[in-house]
């Protein structure tokens, strides 16, 4: 069923367990993309040498939660699309969790290998993190986003269809052209002269952001159809994967962002109202993608990557779990232990008239 959303729609309501449920498994995907990750030396690294199996199974667990970060994106725009206004203080804690967070675990490797370089202490407080920023920006600019969905209303269908086109298809299209033909493309981009970033830029942040807005704005569900929208986009990526891999998991493919927009529908299905668990544990998401890239260096300094991918299936396949689900409980229970060491710094952030502003259109 589609229509416009009316002041009882999902989008408008407090978030249920249902999208905090969406966003553990989202944080989970994450750290999957993490344990394979190329630029931290993780399993795709050593791919090419691996078994047959090896490579399959890898490249399942990339191609299914490659959605991750459009995913969370979508479902900010998913829940902001109607608002007027955003809380600076949000976005200040963010960035807060984000350097102390960082000077903690610094700090924590001073003090186990006996180093102590005021450089490095003074470099764990540099806020370095693409998606704090990206996301900050979409979210401060979020009320003024908003005002063309209001305006275009009975042309959001095109603007939509448009926005995907220019940032997402033509792309995807122009990507793959490179590499049948042979040739540099990066000119040819309608996202920057230097190509599309691969998505870690803020037109694709916008771009999702907007996607989730048309889903909560049109009361989208799926028809029933999103868990197999999933799997179909899933498997598209994954056989794309062997024939273009670096740009089959962009962010700004269109089949990632298909497959992002369905997984939010997958969850906004659920028929799950409220779970106290699931909301207390959805609290640490944030902290978990700060804290598990850490978590991630010490296991891999223990574990021969190269050896894992190349060997044997089951070997691989029971590192992988215990990786994945080890690092997911650990920083969830750190986020909490460093949650409660920050409560005398939010109690006097509470007292900080110009960071507890908004940024308002009304």
């Amino acid at each position: 069923m589609k229509g416009l959303v009316n002041k009882n729609s999902v989008a408008s309501k407090e978030r249920s367990s249902n999208f905090e449920l969406m966003r553990l498994f989202l944080i989970l995907f994450v750290i999957i993309l993490h344990f394979n990750d190329t630029s931290r030396q993780g399993a795709l690294t050593f791919v090419s040498n691996a078994p047959l199996s090896n490579m399959c199974f890898l490249f399942m667990m990339e191609s299914l939660t490659i959605c991750a970060v459009d995913a969370f994106v979508l479902l900010s725009g998913y829940f902001m699309t109607r608002k007027t206004c955003s809380n600076i203080r949000k976005v200040v804690n963010l960035f807060l969790t984000l350097v102390l967070y960082s000077f903690f675990l610094q700090l924590s490797s001073g003090i186990y290998n006996h180093d102590y370089s005021a450089q490095r202490m003074l470099t764990s407080l540099n806020p370095s993190n693409y998606y704090a920023w990206l996301y900050s920006t979409v979210f401060l600019l979020a009320p003024f986003l908003n005002i063309i969905m209001e305006k275009l209303d009975k042309k959001l269908d095109l603007f939509i269809v448009v926005i995907l086109i220019f940032f997402s298809v033509i792309p995807t299209i122009i990507d793959y052209m490179g590499v049948v033909l042979n040739i540099e493309v990066g000119g040819m981009s309608t996202i920057s002269n230097n190509g599309n970033g691969r998505g870690f830029t803020l037109v694709n942040f916008v771009l999702c952001y907007y996607v989730g807005g048309y889903l909560a704005r049109k009361d989208v569900t799926g028809n029933g159809n999103a868990f197999l929208i999933y799997i179909v986009s899933s498997l598209l990526i994954f056989f794309g994967m062997f024939f273009n891999r670096s740009h089959a998991l962009d962010y700004c493919n269109i089949f990632v962002i298909i497959q992002a927009a369905a997984f939010l529908l997958m969850f906004r299905n659920l028929n799950i109202k409220k779970h106290e668990l699931i909301n207390v544990l959805a609290k640490s998401v944030w902290g978990v993608f700060i804290l598990h890239g850490c978590l991630m260096s010490v296991y891999s300094k223990h574990v021969n990557f190269e050896n894992l991918v190349t060997g044997d299936l089951l070997p691989l396949i029971l590192h992988f779990l215990v990786c994945i689900i080890a690092i997911l409980v650990f920083s969830l229970f750190l986020d909490k232990v460093f949650s409660f060491a920050l409560k005398p710094i939010h109690y006097i952030m509470d007292k900080i008239g110009f960071i507890n502003k908004t940024i308002s259109i009304e």
